[in-house]
This record gives structure tokens, sequence and C-alpha cells, in this order.
């Protein structure tokens, strides 16, 4: 399922869990660059996460803190869609709700 266009930072993302079994997968991604903004496998309660990106220096090289501690940002989209994949939940279930927060 995709999202309405946005352009914008991904903040958070939120699951109410409903009744899927605990082999469910969720992928959530931009649509038009494909940048994961959430992966979850085997999801068995309502969860909320912040997901961030790893930010690079000019040379493309990852930034660090400290040589060890990534640098991290919100992930951005620009005129697209947010994509949402559910797998291994079975045929007979009540998917809950997945609610992507922008800004």
């Amino acid at each position: 399922m995709y999202s309405e266009g946005f352009t914008g930072k991904v903040l958070a993302v939120a699951y109410t869990m409903g009744t899927l079994p605990n082999t469910t997968d969720i992928a959530v991604t931009l649509e038009a660059t494909t940048e994961p903004i959430l992966t979850e496998n085997n999801i068995a309660a309502s969860f909320v996460k912040y997901p961030r990106a790893g930010v690079h220096g000019v040379t493309g090289t990852a930034l660090t803190y400290d040589g060890s501690r990534l640098v991290t940002d919100y992930i951005h989209g620009h005129m697209d869609r947010i994509k949402v994949v559910v797998t291994d939940a079975g045929a007979a279930t009540t998917a809950g709700t997945l609610t992507v927060i922008v800004g």
C-alpha cells in the first residue's frame, strides 16, 4: 500500500497491533528512491519507532562522532510516497494500524 505524496521528514512510525501472527514482517520504504525507512520482523506487539538514516561526508564515507558512533539524520522525502509491504501475515488476519508521522 502507498501513502499520499509528501515532502518533508519522516519523524516516527507507529504500529498498533491487530490480530497478525508473530511471524509478520513489515517493510516501509520511500517509493521513488526505495530508501528504507523501517523494517520490522516477527512483530509481536505494538510499537513506535523513530527511524534515522546514516549521514555521509563529501567523500561518500559515513560520518561518525568518534570513529564508531554513526551520525544520523531524519529520512527526507521530496514529492514521494511511502510504501508499506506486509509479509508472512497469513490470510485471515486483521492487520492493525500503521501510522507514519511526517513533518
